[in-house]
């Protein structure tokens, strides 16, 4: 699997903090049902043993971008299953969902790891909180898709 990678700098004050994001990659084109694989609120990156701060922020890089691409997948299928609207407005309707979240996460995030601002711990509080943010809203969408399905 492919996964790239961007950098994001917040500045608060007079402090930048360099936070990793995934851009993701096209999701496929098919209908079938999206398998997960882990649990939604699994996390590699914390029951990882013996990683450094650098290579425990490049864990939660990695893994943001997976679950945003199983993310991405899912709302794909979810606008598919938009029963009241064209396709079209259905991803115009869940573009500006998970464009409402994105900001949700960001805010969230930054006031959980506010405490710990100019700390080496910022980034690695900040990617945890949205792998468990992104991961929550994974579990709801599939929920959702599968009910869909069935019905």
């Amino acid at each position: 699997m492919v996964f790239v990678a961007a950098v994001t700098a917040i500045i608060i004050g007079s402090v930048t903090f360099v936070i990793g994001h995934s851009l993701g990659r096209a999701a496929p084109t098919t209908s079938a049902p999206i398998s997960t694989g882990p649990s939604p609120t699994s996390n590699r990156c914390e029951t990882a043993k013996n990683l450094n701060d650098y290579q425990l922020n490049e864990c939660l890089i990695r893994q943001i971008a997976s679950v945003k691409i199983k993310l991405k997948t899912a709302l794909s299928l979810e606008a598919t299953n938009l029963r009241s609207t064209t396709l079209s407005q259905a991803r115009q309707i869940v573009n500006a969902a998970e464009n409402s979240f994105d900001h949700y996460v960001r805010s969230e995030c930054l006031a959980e790891a506010n405490p710990y601002m100019g700390g080496t711990i910022f980034p690695i509080i900040f990617g945890f909180c949205e792998i468990s943010l992104y991961q929550q809203r994974l579990g709801l969408v599939e929920k959702q898709a599968a009910s869909s399905l069935a019905n």
